[in-house]
């Protein structure tokens, strides 16, 4: 199947007339749709970091979208697959959580954090409460890590957004936040 999403993807449209050309155009988003798709359907891996090769294909046809399609960065296809990149990612980094895997949480924690910054408002529509519980998730990884410089960071940063009903969870992890040393493992911002 991903070999006729190629063919599609691969098919010139110099000289074709305006309207065919636009049904073409059309035809290619939806086939680096459904290329990202299939690629993330076809998953022979365990979704844990850092061997998630299904997110590391579909990152390549999301590529390949925003390459083809620049001015095209706010469309419904170019949301679709950053919706798609976005969720997966997230499930990645609770699989490692979930898995013990805390530092290949925190990375993909960070990563997500990262592009869900870089998208904005729009941060892939997630739900309300997924922002938070991701990002509590992230508190409770760098606490396994002994990170207290990080958790005690994050959870301010939290502090700031996290509704009522959470709060209780927050002040618990913030105060095992304040009894680890001060030193990070890692520093705060990864060095460019």
């Amino acid at each position: 199947m991903d070999k006729a999403f190629e063919e599609v993807l691969a098919a010139p449209l110099a000289g074709w007339a305006e309207p065919s050309r636009k049904c073409g155009d059309g035809l290619k988003q939806a086939a680096l749709l459904a290329l990202v798709r299939a690629e993330l359907a076809n998953d022979g891996s365990t979704g844990v970091p850092p061997v998630d090769t299904a997110l590391a294909q579909a990152r390549v046809a999301a590529e390949d979208f925003r390459i083809l399609y620049p001015l095209d960065s706010a469309g419904p296809v170019a949301r679709e697959i950053k919706r798609l990149l976005h969720t997966r990612l997230l499930s990645q980094a609770s699989s490692a959580f979930q898995a013990g895997q805390y530092q290949a949480a925190v990375e993909a924690y960070d990563e997500w954090l990262r592009r869900t910054e870089a998208s904005g408002a729009d941060a892939g529509k997630m739900a309300p409460g997924e922002n938070i519980s991701a990002r509590l998730r992230l508190i409770k990884a760098l606490l396994a890590l002994k990170n207290g410089v990080r958790a005690r960071h994050e959870a301010a940063a939290l502090s700031e957004i996290i509704p009522p009903e959470q709060k209780s969870e927050l002040e618990a992890l913030s105060a095992q936040a304040q009894a680890l040393p001060g030193a990070p493992e890692k520093p705060l911002l990864p060095a460019p």
